[in-house]
């Protein structure tokens, strides 16, 4: 019996090792084990970080391309003043200028214009409308909004509906800017004559031409072929810094003077 044991000892291929860890070892291993544990927690830290500045970067880019493609729809579709005797009611509905506000937080201009915002749920809002592109703050913070009223012909009351969009948030500053061309071709522009439109002539002024304009009266009673809005926001936008400019151009179809590039 006992020859029989010792032959299938002998056949065992190995044995497994009895021997305790001391305790130098089990100190070597949970320091291993920390140290792994160190450098896969701040990998991970890293990883979670870029996550969220690339989450932050695609959502402020989104909210950048939204008011492009809001004021796309605009601008673009601001009404010019009307020029026959037959269009002098619609005429009535002209407004494009740039006003300052008076609130001492806010300091900043606005644009009031015309617009056509086509067919809306709504009767009042629909076709013509009037527009305000301005800075107001809101629980400390200021933000870009576009109110929009019904022309004033068609209000019935002192206290006209209004509806109120905001456009973007987190803005500082906001300026315009207003470009208007000459004619192709020439030096200084021709007006034509003989126009009869429900303003005063006598307090119409021809806006410079060829250079870029702050600001734009209603007297100038024209549209320009370019309106530039600049921003500063408090946050940072993808690559673009905090506290640094960020600039949209709209072109104007409806001005008389559109722009036209020769090739």
């Amino acid at each position: 019996m006992i020859s029989l044991k010792r032959k299938m000892n002998k056949l065992r291929p190995w044995r497994v090792s009895r021997r305790p860890m001391t305790l130098i070892e089990v100190l070597i291993a949970m320091g291993l084990m920390s140290i792994l544990m160190t450098a896969l927690m701040g990998f991970y830290a890293q990883m979670e970080y870029v996550h969220a500045q690339v989450d932050r970067a695609r959502e402020e880019g989104f909210e950048l391309r939204y008011i492009q493609a809001r004021l796309s729809h605009v601008l673009p579709r601001i009404i010019a003043v009307e020029t026959s005797n037959k269009e002098k009611e619609k005429a009535d509905d002209f407004f494009f200028f740039t006003s300052q506000d008076e609130n001492d937080r806010l300091r900043s201009p606005s644009l009031v214009f015309t617009y056509d915002n086509g067919v809306d749920l709504d009767p009042a809002f629909s076709n013509r409308v009037l527009g305000r592109l301005f800075l107001e703050q809101e629980d400390g913070k200021k933000q870009l909004s576009l109110a929009t009223w019904p022309v004033p012909r068609c209000w019935r009351s002192i206290d006209p509906p209004m509806k109120k969009e905001v456009l973007l948030e987190n803005v500082t500053d906001l300026e315009f800017s207003f470009f208007f061309p000459s004619p192709p071709g020439q030096g200084m522009a021709v007006r034509a004559r003989g126009i009869t439109t429900p303003f005063d002539k006598e307090s119409k002024v021809d806006p410079e031409e060829n250079i870029w304009h702050d600001q734009w009266i209603m007297n100038y009673q024209d549209l320009p072929a370019i309106v530039k809005l600049r921003l500063k926001r408090s946050v940072p936008t993808g690559l673009i810094p905090a506290s640094e400019w960020v600039e949209f151009a709209f072109p104007i179809p409806n001005a008389k003077k559109p722009l036209v590039v020769l090739k």
